[in-house]
């Protein structure tokens, strides 16, 4: 019972500590909302100022994807050349993209927007972090830093 105890508590604390950087993000896109920056005239520079500071400290946090800033979009950050020590300084925000959101509009679950399998899926919540949460098991990033395809061998696990 002792070994046991004792070895899920470490896997919590490794998977606490693997997921902290996106949490981050979260956090910093719910304060974000809840504190009405993003009803600004530019709510993705808004998006975008909230989110690089988090960005800049975790490198691992390969997308960022944001639905109800507009009815209309769904808003996808990467992270572009902000971790290429030798871009300029201009260079180095995050690319935001509002993307359409046809393909999911009519749906009533909005997570499939994010082309996940839902199915029998609960979100529970964490005020802790500002957001539901849900493990859906294990996915892969096929696009790189930069918004370009990459090869099956190249995709990196996501959390």
């Amino acid at each position: 019972q002792l070994v046991a105890d004792t070895a899920l508590r470490a896997l919590e604390v490794n998977a606490s500590g693997l997921l902290a950087p996106a949490l981050s993000v979260a956090r910093s896109v719910a304060l974000g909302a809840k504190s009405g920056i993003f009803d600004a005239e530019d709510p993705y520079f808004a998006l975008g100022a909230a989110v690089t500071p988090e960005m800049q400290l975790a490198p691992s946090v390969r997308h960022l994807q944001v639905l109800g800033m507009d009815p209309e979009r769904m808003v996808r950050v990467l992270p572009g050349r902000l971790h290429e020590p030798f871009a300029s300084s201009e260079d180095r925000d995050p690319l935001i993209y509002a993307l359409s959101m046809s393909a999911c509009k009519d749906s009533a679950d909005v997570m499939a927007c994010f082309g996940l399998n839902t199915t029998d899926i609960e979100l529970i919540p964490a005020q802790t972090e500002g957001a539901d949460l849900a493990w859906i098991g294990p996915s892969f990033l096929r696009t790189g830093s930069q918004g370009e395809i990459l090869d099956p061998a190249q995709w990196d696990s996501a959390h």
